[in-house]
């Protein structure tokens, strides 16, 4: 009897582990940033940093599961609103963090500490919004993600051009002649 118990036991509780939920299977930002899923674009680790609450870099990657490039419009709404366009080229991944693919929005107008609102679409697909976290470069791992002040041409304050000798009215004095000799 005491083996049919023991079986009945080593039975009953063997299933115990295949109904608990396994944490590894659940999606979760372990970051500070957030996640959305664009059609066949994935945006993971969506975070926008600001230093001066004007301006902000938005930073992420975006993966590309399909056999075609993907051109994403980026849409950020705080206080402005703002818009640029990447391309994430076929069955690949682009690394906003990086500083040639930079994206900075001018004139988003988001404070540190806020959730701002940003859209993300492509054609073809049907758009995505999720509100992403303001931060700053406080942290050592994110003075580097500030965005940087755009280099604008200098324009010089008037134009160079010839300036005429003014004109005066008066008449030329008699030339001097040479000396007999």
């Amino acid at each position: 009897m005491s083996v049919a118990v023991a079986a009945t036991i080593a039975l009953g509780t063997a299933g115990c582990g295949f109904m608990t939920p396994q944490s590894t299977t659940e999606h979760y930002d372990a970051s500070d940033g957030v996640s959305v899923t664009v059609g066949k674009v994935d945006v993971r680790n969506a975070i926008l940093f600001t230093d001066d609450g004007e301006s902000a870099r938005f930073v992420a990657t975006l993966v590309n599961n399909s056999d075609s490039r993907k051109v994403v419009t980026i849409q950020a709404k705080g206080k402005n609103s703002d818009e640029t366009d990447v391309t994430v080229p076929a069955n690949s991944s682009l690394d906003l963090a990086k500083d040639s693919d930079a994206v900075v929005f001018d004139r988003l107008g988001s404070k540190a500490g806020v959730l701002t609102r940003v859209f993300f679409t492509y054609p073809s697909a049907e758009g995505a919004s999720i509100r992403v976290p303001v931060l700053t470069g406080a942290l050592e791992e994110y003075k580097t993600l500030l965005p940087t002040p755009s280099s604008t041409a200098t324009v010089p304050a008037t134009d160079p051009t010839l300036t005429p000798a003014p004109y005066t009215d008066a008449t030329p004095s008699e030339s001097a002649t040479p000396a007999a000799g």
